[in-house]
This record gives C-alpha cells, sequence and structure tokens, in this order.
C-alpha cells in the first residue's frame, strides 16, 4: 500500500466514525482543504526537480487519479448525474413556543395542534432532494414535473407543481405508499392543523425520479390482513381462513388490539402553510461508504 492509498484508507475510517456534520467537515478539511494532508502530498511530488518528477510520473499520475475519485466521492457520494448526490442535510423546528406540536406518532392528532411525524416525514423529504436540488429542478417544465416515475404514479400525467416550484400542487391525492386510501401528498406546500399525512406513492416517485432507490412497502397498519386499510371483520375472516394453513397471518390479539384502526385521510379543516420558522439547511456531509 503506497502512501496515498494509506492517506484515503484512514480518511474513510474517520469519516464514517465522525458523530456531528461539524466533526466530519473538520475531518474533510484534514484531507482535502488547502493545507489537508492529500493536498500536501500532492505539492511535495509537485516541487521535486524535473529528472526526479519524471522518474515519478506514475506515481504522481496515479495520485491524481486517486485524488479526483476521492473528491468524487465526498462531493456527489459516486452518484452518476441526474442522481441525487449531496450528504445529507439538517432541519431545524420551532421550539419557542409558537407552535403547538402533537409528538406521538403513535395517537391520533390533537384538535389545534401540528402533527411532528408529519412535518418532519415532509422535511426529511425536502433534505432527500424533493424541491431543493438539482436533479429535481432539472425535470421541472412549466407547473409540472415531468419525472417519468412521478407521471406513472399521478396517473399518467406529469404532476402540477406548486408555485415556489419546490413542493407538488396544493391538494393533489395520491395512494398511501403500503396501504390503498387516498390522500392528500405528503408534498404539497400546506398541512391541516390536527391532522396527519403519510408519505404517498406519488411522493416516493418523486424521490424515486432523483435518484433515490425505493423500497418494497410492508403492510402500514397492524391488523389489516386484506390490504383495504381499514381493521375491520373482513381481517378477521381473512385470518381465521389461514388458520391451520402453512402460512397463516398475524394473530387474533393483533386483530382485536387494532380493530376500528384506520389508515389516516385528508379531513376538511382550514389548510395553514407549515409551521413558521421551520427551515430546512443543506450542508455537505462526507460518509464514503453509505449509499443510496
Amino acid at each position: 500500500m503506497n502512501d496515498l492509498d494509506q492517506l484515503v484508507s484512514t480518511a474513510t475510517t474517520e469519516f464514517d466514525a465522525a458523530p456531528t456534520p461539524a466533526e466530519l467537515e473538520n475531518a474533510k478539511a484534514r484531507y482535502l482543504g488547502k493545507a489537508g494532508r492529500v493536498t500536501d502530498l500532492l505539492k511535495s511530488l509537485a516541487a521535486l526537480p524535473a529528472d526526479q518528477k519524471k522518474l515519478r510520473g506514475a506515481e504522481i499520475n496515479q495520485i491524481n487519479a486517486i485524488s479526483e475519485g476521492f473528491q468524487a466521492q465526498v462531493t456527489s457520494r459516486e452518484e452518476p448525474q441526474g442522481d441525487f448526490g449531496n450528504w445529507g442535510g439538517s432541519i431545524r423546528f420551532d421550539s419557542d413556543g409558537s407552535t403547538q406540536w402533537h409528538y406521538s406518532h403513535l395517537t391520533p392528532v390533537q384538535s389545534g395542534r401540528s402533527d411532528f411525524y408529519s412535518v418532519a416525514l415532509h422535511e426529511l423529504a425536502h433534505a432527500l432532494g424533493i424541491g431543493a436540488s438539482d436533479e429535481w429542478t432539472a425535470l421541472l417544465s412549466g407547473a409540472t414535473f415531468t419525472g417519468a416515475k412521478s407521471r406513472a404514479a399521478n396517473g399518467g400525467f406529469n404532476p402540477g407543481i406548486s408555485g415556489d416550484t419546490g413542493h407538488w400542487s396544493e391538494g393533489i391525492r395520491s395512494t398511501i405508499y403500503g396501504g390503498t386510501a387516498l390522500q392528500e401528498v405528503a408534498m404539497d406546500p400546506t398541512i391541516t392543523v390536527g391532522t396527519r399525512k403519510l408519505m404517498t406513492v406519488l411522493d416516493f416517485a418523486g424521490l424515486d425520479d432523483i435518484g433515490w432507490d425505493i423500497a418494497t412497502p410492508t403492510i402500514v397498519l397492524s391488523g389489516d390482513y386484506n390490504g383495504d386499510s381499514t381493521v375491520n371483520a373482513g381481517d378477521y375472516n381473512r385470518w381465521r381462513d389461514t388458520l391451520g394453513s402453512s402460512t397463516p397471518i398475524g394473530s387474533f390479539a393483533e386483530w382485536r388490539a387494532n380493530y376500528g384502526a384506520v389508515l389516516p385521510t385528508t379531513a376538511v379543516a382550514v389548510s395553514v402553510p407549515e409551521p413558521k420558522g421551520l427551515a430546512l439547511v443543506a450542508i455537505a456531509l462526507a460518509c464514503l461508504r453509505w449509499r443510496r
């Protein structure tokens, strides 16, 4: 292993171990900054006399190639052009009491409160590139989004885009991802106070179009054995029919504990903007072994 190979290996280990974005940036500077260790190694070779440069030309070329590839890993995770390559992001929520949050994702949202879970999902999707990346912008055409996956998820029509170009048009509906119920998409500009939104097929299609690989969903609602987004007698019959088979599903206890539960649908109420002060802050992260 030559000096640069060792440097890259050490840098990768440090990037993976960095516990905070700030420490990650410091680690990147130690290797790729103006006074970084990789930079210093290149400078030392560039300062060699001409005759020694000729002798070490292959090593210099190798170092340049490795350094360029290393920089590509740091800046874009080696993703191809057209795929979202940022390392991540951070989200800041109101904590001054101006927004009344409902924090539990396991209980219905209380009247008059903003659902923290729904807003967090929405802002995480922004951090992953929806409405906040070059890859998203490249697929805009007028007031529509032209991604093939999103068009298919929207019945064969390009979905509309909000005036700020960072969201789906207000009020677009899509099927909840992993269920069958229709819901207003999570990534339109607003959410109704006192309600909850889950990610929909169209929301995930948008992520797919900008380069993310989307996992196949599992059952979202415990006890919903027939997939109709409601735990009812039909699910009991479905469970009963599999008793004694080689592939039984669920249990009576699970069905009983969730009887009557339904996946949320859009509530009829006055829409309000996202809580004031909720901001997406794009930052560069480096974690070389992480892949989309």
